[in-house]
C-alpha cells in the first residue's frame, strides 16, 4: 500500500509536525502508563548494587543516544541548507533529520522508563523529563525551521 505523498510545502510540514507530535505523546503516555503501574508491582530489580549497576548503564545509553541523535541531526542540517535544493528537498532532509535525532531520543527515553520500572529509582524518572525537554527543543515550528534551512523569503512565504 503506497502512502500519500504530500502535495505542497505546507502539507510536508504539517506532516512533519504530526509525527513529531505522536513520536513525543508516544514516550510520554509511556512514561505515565509505566510510572502508574510501578505503583501496584514493586520493582523487579531489588538488591542496590544491581541496580546502581543498572542505573549506570541507563545513564551511559542516554549519554550515547543524546550524543549521536545531536551529531546526527546538525550533519543532516548543514546538507539541508543548500541554496541549490528545492524547498521539497529541503524539507525531506529535515523531515529525515528530525526523525532519527528523535528516535534516539526515544529509545534513550524508552529505555530510561523500563530502566525505572525495573529499579524504581525515582532519578529516572527525572531523566525522562529531561529527554522530553530535549525532544521539544527541536519542535517544527515555521520560525526554527525557516532558521535552521536558511530559507530565502520565497521559500518562507510558500510555508506560511
Amino acid at each position: 500500500m503506497e502512502t500519500p505523498v504530500p502535495s505542497s510545502a505546507k502539507d510536508t510540514l504539517r506532516a512533519i509536525k504530526i509525527l513529531f507530535y505522536a513520536i513525543a505523546a508516544g514516550l510520554v503516555m509511556f512514561a505515565l502508563i509505566v510510572f502508574g503501574l510501578s505503583f501496584f508491582q514493586k520493582p523487579a530489580l531489588t538488591n542496590k548494587v544491581i541496580s546502581r549497576i543498572f542505573i549506570v548503564a541507563v545513564l551511559f545509553l542516554v549519554i550515547i543516544c543524546f550524543l549521536v541523535g545531536s551529531r546526527l541531526y546538525k550533519k543532516k542540517m548543514v546538507a539541508a541548507q543548500s541554496p541549490a535544493l528545492a524547498l521539497k528537498d529541503k524539507l525531506d532532509i529535515y523531515r529525515s533529520a528530525l526523525t532519527s535525532y528523535l528516535a534516539f531520543y526515544e529509545g534513550a527515553g524508552l529505555f530510561t522508563v523500563i530502566g525505572f520500572f525495573l529499579t524504581g529509582s525515582m532519578e529516572l524518572l527525572a531523566f525522562v523529563v529531561i529527554i522530553v525537554a530535549a525532544m521539544f527543543q527541536k519542535q517544527p515550528e515555521k520560525l526554527r525551521i525557516f532558521n535552521e534551512l536558511q530559507l530565502s523569503s520565497a521559500e518562507q512565504s510558500e510555508l506560511n
